[in-house]
């Protein structure tokens, strides 16, 4: 599918931007001194971001670090998480954290503390059965016992995935295993470098860029230019002709001169001549200047108007020549922002498909419950026929016993 974005863009110097009162939520705005883009307030310039406190809610692809707490966060799947802790420079055992980091000179002199000075004759990278123990290491004591210390909360052996843009960082846990964390970084997106999908459409008069967001169906951008484009062509008239190259930008002109056999005027490679040789009266010299003056005033008039139109293609160049930085400049600012609102679509995306699979999870007990209601009600109906039948039978035996109360007293005043 292809998409053509349309924004209002304003562009001046930081400062000015940073005196507006109010910046539109739905403007573009780019500061030429200082190279940045915001939409509204918000900068889409800025990867790495630094707060006293980090917000409630954090922008995805974006790193922050808190000042306060010297921890350096990201806003990964509606949660913060910190995947830098502060380095401290001495270790206290009283209030051991795990959000903290200890440079190796604390880990040394803490290690030594506690179990002497000096008694520790060698640190190494443990290895079990031939595999480190990421961030764990052994230390041998002077008699020769070794024991483990494990670096909770340090990163070990982080990985980039230049492919999906995925930076993974295994922090260590208190009992020595590792927990991944992972910040999607997202992927920029320029110009197809491919030759001939960048052009200049010459009938809808549209500069036409192809985007390598996607190699099947790429996103195209149509950029009208026709306040840009002005297309000039020679001509001929019975004085000569002017030509335009469109490559150089050059213009000439080709002098017609009259073929007739009492013309005298000549061109050669050092320019116009007429030959008086041939004439020797004052009349026939006459006629020829008249005949060459009227040339010459004709000739001169067609180079003026060729000057002047000269001078117009040169300024309509250098206009068009700005104009074109110009949306070269917004057009590397909206890719920008295009970049963030693809990161925030694929988080959304996400986000989706849980809730997509939680829906699913609930219509499943919703019909296992919807099961075992039906099969509860016929239980229901078989023990209300089977009341009812009851029911009925004890109403039958009821009467039989007063039957045979009643006979029973009839025959009470009879003995044998």
């Amino acid at each position: 599918m292809s998409t053509t974005y349309s924004q209002i863009h304003r562009f001046g110097t930081q400062a000015q931007y940073d005196a507006m009162a109010e910046k539109n939520p739905d403007y573009l705005y780019f500061t030429s001194d200082t190279g940045k883009l915001y939409k509204g307030n918000i900068d889409y310039t800025n990867s790495l971001i630094s707060v006293s406190a980090v917000p409630a809610t954090g922008v995805a692809g974006k790193i922050y670090f808190e000042t306060t707490t010297g921890e350096v966060k990201a806003y990964i799947n509606g949660a913060w998480v910190v995947i830098s802790y502060p380095i401290v420079s001495e270790i206290n055992a009283d209030n051991a954290s795990t959000a903290k980091v200890t440079s190796e000179a604390a880990v040394v002199n803490y290690v030594e503390s506690a179990i002497g000075t000096g008694a520790i004759s060698n640190i190494e990278q443990k290895m079990n059965a031939g595999t480190a123990v990421a961030g764990t290491i052994m230390a041998t004591k002077g008699d020769g016992s070794t024991f483990d210390v494990h670096f909770a909360g340090v990163s070990v052996n982080p990985t980039w995935d230049a492919e999906t843009r995925v930076l993974t960082l295994p922090v260590v846990n208190a009992d020595g295993t590792t927990t991944n964390v992972t910040a999607n970084i997202g992927k920029d997106i320029f110009l197809d470098p491919t030759p001939g999908v960048n052009y200049f459409d010459s009938e809808t008069k549209e500069i036409v860029l192809q985007l390598n967001d996607n190699l099947e169906d790429p996103t195209i951008i149509r950029i009208p230019a026709s306040a840009l484009y002005n297309d000039y062509t020679g001509g001929t008239t019975n004085s000569g002709t002017v030509a335009i190259d469109g490559t150089s930008h050059e213009i000439t002109f080709d002098l017609n001169i009259n073929s007739a056999a009492n013309n005298a005027l000549t061109l050669d490679a050092n320019g116009l001549m007429v030959d008086l040789s041939a004439y020797a009266t004052t009349e026939a010299l006459e006629g020829v200047r008249s005949s060459l003056q009227g040339q010459i005033d004709s000739t001169t008039a067609t180079l003026a108007a060729t000057t002047a139109a000269l001078g117009t293609l040169e300024n309509n160049y250098n206009a068009t020549t700005a104009e074109l930085n110009t949306l070269k400049t917004n057009y590397n600012a909206t890719t920008a922002a295009l970049d963030t609102l693809t990161t925030n679509y694929n988080a959304t995306t996400a986000e989706l498909g849980t809730l997509e699979d939680n829906y699913n999870a609930t219509t499943a007990a919703l019909d296992t419950l919807t099961t075992n209601y039906n099969a509860t009600t016929a239980a229901l109906d078989t023990l209300t026929t089977n009341y009812n039948a009851t029911t009925v039978q004890v109403a039958t035996n009821t009467a039989d016993i007063a039957a045979l109360a009643t006979a029973a007293t009839t025959w009470a005043g009879f003995t044998d």
